[in-house]
């Protein structure tokens, strides 16, 4: 890492930082049935916006129970810069087919969808200090603040119109240090969160990424995904899981590499992330990916590829806060 990364770094764990992440997709939901529509729709209960919370995550599946796409359902409900009541925040990469997915299944309701992107600017306070730094900015009075951890060390989202979003970095630019997208990436994987176009796609199904606790609700009613979700779940059994690799000091590691059995060559599952490294490691490369069960063994050596490099099985997040 160069020397202005491992600042930031530094910061995040310690302190905070941040970073813009207006490059995701915003698609504004507005009409009388859009909670009762969208509660049909995501993976999570749309109730609990209707009530109030101030956001949730959750997924959007094909009727296999896999993931079209992750997303944070904002409520927006009060906001002065967006008429709507829902803002769905997702990777810009599954918006058209999510936008063509969702457009489908609305037939009589009063639900409308309307792409946002352009209007909406997304920074992200990341560290266990993010609370205080935000009480030092004068943020936009049309900005929307939310919890939000991304890296393991705690932060908030903070969603404004896109217009203000060059005078509030400057703001942040002179009292706290900018997140480069490489360090988000090594935060992010050192905390063990998924990350859709990594860990998230259409062959994976939340509860083998972990996201059973986050992203679902196992008590509300139908939506799309959900017969084959409740069965996994009441059968409290999964075949793979996500976990973690160490990779000690080899370099030249890649995502999309498969791993084997270190003697019989028996293929027992894929890395989707790597990083350099990490200082929640000992300085070593660490890595995201799916695993067998059986496999699941903290320490296991595992063979990458058809080479004679090494992964270890490591419990995920590598980084832990430090007891205070």
């Amino acid at each position: 890492m160069i020397e202005v990364d491992q600042l930031s770094y530094n910061q995040v764990r310690r302190s905070s930082g941040w970073i813009n992440r207006s490059g995701r997709a915003y698609v504004l939901l507005a009409g009388t049935d859009s909670h009762a529509w969208l509660q049909g729709m995501a993976s999570n209960d749309v109730k609990r916006i209707e009530n109030g919370a101030s956001v949730i995550a959750a997924c959007f599946l094909n009727p296999t129970g896999h993931i079209l796409s992750e997303a944070a359902l904002v409520n927006i409900s009060s906001s002065t810069f967006l008429p709507g009541l829902i803002l769905i925040d997702m990777p810009i990469a599954s918006m058209p087919a999510i936008m063509d997915h969702l457009n489908r299944f609305i037939i009589t309701e009063d639900v409308e969808l309307t792409d946002v992107s352009d209007k909406v600017s997304f920074l992200s306070v990341q560290g266990p200090e993010s609370e205080s730094l935000l009480e030092k900015i004068d943020l936009p009075s049309s900005a929307i603040c939310i919890p939000s951890d991304h890296t393991g060390s705690g932060g908030f989202d903070i969603y404004l119109p896109a217009d203000q979003l060059k005078s509030t970095e400057t703001i942040f630019t002179n009292i706290s240090c900018r997140i480069s997208s490489v360090i988000w990436n090594l935060l992010r994987v050192e905390a063990g969160k998924p990350e859709y176009g990594y860990e998230l796609d259409e062959t994976v199904i939340p509860l083998e990424a972990g996201l059973g606790s986050s992203h679902i609700s196992f008590s509300k009613g139908c939506y799309i995904g959900q017969e084959v979700i409740a069965r996994i779940h009441s059968r409290g059994h999964i075949n793979r899981e996500l976990t973690g690799f160490d990779f000690g000091s080899q370099d030249g590691l890649s995502p999309k590499e498969k791993v084997f059995e270190m003697d019989e060559g028996r293929e027992v599952g894929r890395i989707t992330s790597v990083v350099m490294d990490s200082p929640a490691a000992d300085g070593h490369a660490i890595g995201l990916g799916y695993l067998r069960n059986t496999y699941r063994i903290p320490g296991l050596k595992l063979r990458i590829g058809e080479t004679d490099r090494v992964a270890q099985v490591s419990e995920i997040p590598f980084y832990h806060k430090p007891s205070s």
